[in-house]
């Protein structure tokens, strides 16, 4: 059998640690379970890390965000992969080349009156100084293209950066970006719009990773496995997918119910032990007799009661 004491105790516990959760983080007290495990998750978010921007606590901001860290991450990519394909004949001087297209264009194809001209060894000496052996290779005609993706690689990278900075919160440190944590960072602010569709999470956000939203987010840890715990006691409602009606409660309410009922219910109970003295057994109070039956099924108690009945067993 449920002990209402006990349960009623945690309830109020429960209730506490949500007005003292709420008051710390400027976050709506929590209502009915629901509510509470809501606001339990978005204290625990606040002192995970890596910390969201404010500013992308609104749809519109984080879908910019998104769609800038995409195109940012794109174009990093492709960095790499043009520094991988030319890095081993060329040095990261090409990326400040200013003629290297048209340096290339003239190596690679030059016209034939100019393949022994001055100015195409001048050519041939500007990029075989770009490589790293800063000599001539046989190769280069053949590969300069790789250097000039390098860069124009580069470019985009660089561009990309300047265009998205600040929809990514300034977050962007070039090619030393870590976009696994700035992608993470999106997704918890992704989580806080979710939970906090009738709160304002930014004064939590503004905590995010303090030693308060810590301390906070253990008691709205604890509290909200607590709570858990409770809710998985209750029995299901009659309806499939109907939550129990003591979870729709405020926890205020609940707890109530609980005091309500634990007098007479302990009156009910010792003076069913009574009757099993007097029996000299245990009595089945549902076969006893319809009138006990019908007794029993008027009784409030959850699932744990076995000489109780089931008509509030919802609850």
């Amino acid at each position: 059998m449920q002990d209402f004491n006990e349960e009623s105790r945690l309830l109020r516990r429960s209730a506490r640690a949500s007005a003292d959760i709420s008051a710390a983080s400027d976050l709506s007290a929590g209502g009915d379970f629901k509510a509470v495990q809501r606001l339990c998750k978005l204290a625990m978010l606040s002192a995970a890390e890596p910390r969201p921007e404010p500013s992308w606590l609104a749809p519109s901001s984080l879908a910019d965000a998104k769609a800038a860290l995409a195109e940012v991450r794109g174009t990093h990519l492709d960095l790499r992969a043009a520094h991988t394909a030319a890095a081993d004949l060329f040095t990261e001087a090409v990326l400040d080349q200013e003629d290297l297209a048209s340096l290339a264009g003239r190596i690679t194809d030059p016209p034939r009156a100019l393949f022994l001209s001055r100015s195409y060894r001048e050519d041939r000496r500007a990029l075989a100084a770009l490589t790293v052996s800063g000599s001539w290779h046989k190769v280069l005609p053949e590969r300069v293209g790789q250097a000039v993706a390098w860069q124009a690689a580069q470019h985009a990278f660089a561009e990309a950066i300047s265009r998205h900075d600040m929809a990514l919160g300034g977050r962007l440190c070039g090619a030393e970006t870590d976009f696994t944590e700035l992608a993470e960072a999106l997704k918890r602010a992704a989580r806080i719009i979710e939970l906090g569709t009738d709160v304002d999470p930014v004064p939590l956000v503004a905590q995010c990773g303090s030693p308060a939203a810590h301390a906070f987010a253990q008691t709205a840890k604890e509290t909200a496995k607590a709570l858990k715990a409770w809710r998985s006691r209750l029995v299901p409602a009659p309806l499939p997918g109907e939550p129990p009606a003591l979870s729709l409660l405020s926890l205020e309410d609940a707890t109530a119910w609980y005091e309500a009922w634990t007098g007479p219910l302990t009156v009910l109970a010792d003076a069913c032990a009574s009757v099993e003295v007097a029996a000299g057994s245990d009595v089945d109070y549902a076969r006893a007799s319809p009138s006990s039956s019908r007794r029993s099924s008027t009784a409030p108690f959850g699932h744990h009661s076995s000489a109780m009945g089931r008509q509030t067993a919802r609850f």
